[in-house]
């Protein structure tokens, strides 16, 4: 037997013929299809939905609950099914509720500052290829002072670690402002130079000798 012996197909809800492909599959019928055309069986599901709304919502937590496995599974296939439709709907809800979604944001922030703080840190050791015992060796070698301010490194907002552009290599720990100061240069010494010799040279006239000949020195 065929599995479509017709083209078209009566709803049992709606009464209507209908195209085979408006109807979903359904094993145990005689011709596989469900008697009810896709549209109808939507509709009546929604009622359902409407009607029932808090039962099905407690049922599909205590599920999700009991199965975070396969609720992290079929949460990341929807997403990349969806992925351009996820990032619509994210970005139209951010910009119709800026200040709500702001204020959930640093109300979980300062609830879980130090677990985010310490992820943060390890994301960070991960990128630059050094452990919790390294961090702490640089610490110790600078004695908790940043290099090119001088000043203590806690006591800027954050740690920032330093590295080369161009090897990787990690140099040391910076204020964040310092370095920022090194990235905005390109680790260029001659505007260094330059910028101190500038800075030198608008001082008194006692004050340019010294600092050009320390510069120089």
């Amino acid at each position: 037997m065929a599995l479509f012996p017709t083209v078209e197909k009566v709803c049992k809800t709606c009464h209507e013929p209908k195209p085979l492909m408006a109807f979903g599959k359904q094993k145990a019928m005689k011709d596989g299809l469900r008697p009810q055309c896709k549209e109808c069986r939507n509709a009546e599901g929604r009622k359902y939905y409407r009607e029932n709304k808090e039962y099905r919502l407690a049922q599909s937590a205590e599920w999700q609950r009991n199965n975070p496995d396969k609720r992290a599974v079929i949460n990341k296939r929807c997403r990349e099914k969806n992925l351009e439709k996820h990032k619509a709907r994210g970005k139209r809800y951010l910009e119709e509720n800026r200040e709500k979604v702001l204020a959930r944001r640093k109300k979980y922030y300062q609830k879980n500052r130090t677990k985010l703080l310490e992820e943060e840190k390890q994301r960070r050791f991960s990128s630059y290829g050094i452990t919790q015992g390294d961090y702490d060796d640089l610490m110790a070698k600078q004695e908790g002072l940043c290099p090119i301010c001088e000043r203590s490194l806690f006591e800027g907002t954050q740690i920032n670690i330093d590295h080369c552009h161009s090897t990787g290599k990690v140099r040391g720990l910076l204020h964040n402002k310092c370095n920022m100061l090194l990235g905005l240069a390109g680790d260029d010494l001659n505007l260094f130079y330059n910028a101190i010799r500038y800075l030198a040279e608008c001082r008194m006239p006692e004050e340019n000798s010294n600092k050009i000949l320390k510069m120089e020195n």
